[in-house]
């Protein structure tokens, strides 16, 4: 079984633990939007139901992870079959690391693992803390320098990684009833290094801009002490903390097909920065068998998939990088369409495996379809 590694990077108290307490919870049960749920191991299961609870019951927030303190989580992918058995499709392994490691400069004693970890990565979450995001909206006096030194910790290391990048914006329930994603997005982008990083970064890999909710709308109120205060009597109800995870994989092989396209380019003396639109079909053919038997013999062994599998990813990537609008429309009730009947042929690992693919592939396109804003390689 496959598994994919994911480094979270924010600092501290941005909301990672909640995000992974919060994302476990949503997912622990099969609904109707994601058509999956995660496993975890006991231990973990039981630590995260834990940290939920505290939340929800005891009302704290879970406490900092302490500075040299790694967390390794793993979370299996599992899909029912109609003939009662549970399937298991593929796995992600989450790192968190505490978020004052950040304040260490790359190559320090403490960060040389962690370094490593982000170069073995098949994506980097990094956290921008909702309530800071909030000051920095609303201009007051210190906002500005709070998540401008918070990126200016992350950016260095996020840069040695050759993966793609997604921006989570926790908190979103501060954010949502007064700035949309693209205000954010543009009030980001005029933070000289942030509008650096994702110009460089959006040239081979994917980077989006992804608000979530750990708690859902009304669940918790900012208070004028700054400090947030749960509502008495509301319920958690969390908001995309599934998308992130759903992205992984599709992001992963945007980038596999642009190394792909680059490497063929080169071959052929053709330049992908001076022909951005230019599309695998362009360099090998327009048949989709020649494209996948191609691709079969560059991709790594976890991004081998059946010809079926491999074909919906590429037409996924190649063609709905150029949908809008009412297209991404028709895109997401298609492909949600899809999800529902594939469900109902699971009968194995195989199958399995072909059902999250779309299910991914839903989500993915529905975040677009609800907040164009968050593909930021869109708008380059």
């Amino acid at each position: 079984m496959n598994t994919y590694k994911i480094v979270i990077l924010g600092s501290s108290g941005s909301g990672k633990t909640t995000l992974l307490a919060s994302m476990y919870y949503r997912l622990s049960i099969q609904s109707v939007d994601t058509g999956f749920f995660l496993r975890v191991s006991p231990e973990q299961g039981y630590i995260l139901n834990s940290r939920y609870q505290q939340m929800v019951v005891n009302r704290r927030w879970p406490e900092a992870t302490p500075l040299r303190e790694a967390s390794t989580w793993d979370f299996t992918c599992m899909i029912p079959g109609k003939n009662s058995h549970v399937y298991s499709a593929l796995q992600f392994s989450y790192l968190d690391y505490a978020g004052e490691r950040l304040m260490y400069p790359p190559g320090h004693d403490l960060n040389i693992a962690f370094e490593d970890s982000l170069k073995d990565a098949d994506a980097l979450l990094g956290l921008i803390d909702g309530r800071k995001m909030l000051s920095l909206m609303q201009n007051e006096p210190t906002s500005d320098r709070s998540v401008d030194l918070d990126l200016s910790n992350m950016l260095p290391l996020m840069q040695m990684s050759q993966s793609p990048v997604h921006f989570v914006i926790t908190k979103w329930d501060l954010l949502q009833d007064k700035y949309s994603l693209g205000e954010v997005r543009d009030r980001l982008l005029k933070l000289a290094e942030f509008q650096e990083f994702v110009r460089n970064h959006i040239r081979r890999f994917t980077v989006r801009l992804i608000p979530v909710s750990a708690v859902g709308l009304g669940f918790a109120k900012l208070q004028s002490d700054g400090f947030m205060r749960k509502v008495p009597g509301a319920h958690i109800q969390p908001f995309q903390v599934e998308v992130p995870l759903a992205c992984v994989l599709p992001d992963q092989f945007q980038a596999q097909i642009a190394r792909l396209k680059e490497k063929e380019a080169m071959r052929r003396g053709k330049s992908i920065s001076s022909a951005p639109n230019l599309t695998i079909w362009d360099l090998l053919g327009t048949g989709i068998g020649n494209v996948i038997r191609t691709m079969r013999g560059f991709l790594l062994g976890k991004y081998q998939f059946e010809d079926a599998q491999l074909a919906k990813l590429i037409q996924f990537v190649e063609l709905g990088a150029r949908t809008k609008g009412e297209d991404i429309a028709k895109e997401v009730e298609n492909l949600r369409f899809e999800q529902t009947s594939s469900l109902e042929s699971v009968r194995d690992e195989r199958t399995a495996l072909a059902h999250i693919i779309t299910s991914f592939l839903y989500l993915v396109s529905k975040l677009e379809l609800d907040f164009p804003e968050s593909n930021l390689s869109k708008f380059r």
